[in-house]
């Protein structure tokens, strides 16, 4: 048995569009804390450490990806 088995199983048959309705809504919320972020100086300081740097590093590309930048437009 498979997950989507599983979770039919379990949840009865899955609905395709209110699975898009809640990815969307996460996808919007994670936007708009992406946006959030951006605006926040404490995030966007001048690093001084390796460790600093790196994660001022992956919160940017985490915040590309978020907003479509890194792997084309989202929908």
């Amino acid at each position: 048995m498979n997950a989507n088995q599983i979770a039919q199983a379990i949840a009865g048959p899955i609905d395709p569009d209110r699975v898009r309705e809640k990815a969307l809504a996460c996808l919007i919320r994670a936007r708009q804390i992406a946006a959030e972020q951006a605006e926040d100086d404490g995030l966007w300081f001048v690093a001084e450490t390796a460790s600093e740097a790196y994660l001022q590093q992956e919160l940017r590309r985490l915040t590309r990806a978020i907003e479509g930048g890194q792997y084309g437009p989202l929908p």
